[in-house]
């Protein structure tokens, strides 16, 4: 099958867990034979990524990636097997129309929307691929409804209804849209774990009980109280794209 994902983040490097997450179902989508391609954004306001396209050049070079960028506002390449187009188009709808033309020229049998956040990939991807657009969603908080919505919006969630399907990866998002919209959704679980059986690394008599990317998004209040709670624990933080300095200072 041809498989596309898109997605508003870009693909390399992969530090965050949801793109971590969606580059590795498309190898090993790839790996089964599938046509694979994701459409993503060649550069990030994070530290983590290119924010410029020299970075990015120089990302690729680093890992010895060759790259098309004789594309009209995209760099296009291969990784494991996967196609890449990493737009360097900042314009919204822009990127929407090269994603329209992108999908009708792969002729994809399934595409994945992933976290739209900026509200612009379902819907180029429902005009381009009409019946086979699947939304594979990771972030709560991206979600158009409910408490957790950070940016509410009935047309957004009218426009999900056009969808074949929404994938989720926990129960509670779920439980989520089910409670707060009248969508369904079905539980997925992503191979970001790689193929076990793995070894028990747990030890309850030393080390530190850890959290990743600290901060608000991620729940940092309540590891912050059962750190004073608990003071004869050991805690530590990992800072990734999302750390607040100050309140790990």
């Amino acid at each position: 099958m041809n498989i596309a994902l898109l997605q508003d983040e870009i693909y390399l490097p992969s530090y965050g867990g949801g793109t971590k997450a969606n580059r590795y179902l498309l190898e090993q989508l790839a790996e089964l034979g599938h046509r694979c391609l994701a459409i993503t954004r060649a550069r990030t306001h994070s530290a983590d990524g290119p924010q410029t396209e020299s970075q990015f050049s120089e990302l690729m070079r680093d890992r010895g990636i060759i790259v098309d960028s004789s594309l009209s506002g995209a760099h296009r390449y291969q990784y494991r097997n996967v196609t890449v187009d990493a737009l360097s188009i900042d314009d919204i709808d822009h990127r929407a129309k090269y994603i329209r033309r992108r999908l009708q020229d792969f002729a994809p049998d399934w595409v994945f929307v992933t976290d739209d956040k900026r509200r612009y990939m379902l819907q180029a991807a429902l005009e381009a691929a009409t019946g086979r657009v699947a939304m594979l969603l990771q972030t709560i908080v991206q979600l158009p409804f409910g408490p957790l919505a950070v940016r509410p919006c009935h047309d957004y969630t009218a426009l999900m209804k056009k969808a074949s399907c929404i994938l989720v990866i926990s129960d509670f998002a779920k439980d989520y849209i089910q409670t707060h919209s009248s969508l369904r959704a079905t539980l997925v679980h992503l191979p970001v774990y790689g193929a076990g059986p793995f070894p028990a690394a747990a030890n309850s008599t030393s080390g530190y009980i850890t959290m990743i990317n600290p901060c608000d998004m991620k729940g940092a209040s309540i590891f912050l109280g059962l750190a004073d709670q608990f003071a004869n624990v050991s805690f530590a933080a990992v800072p990734t794209w999302g750390a607040d300095t100050l309140l790990l200072s």
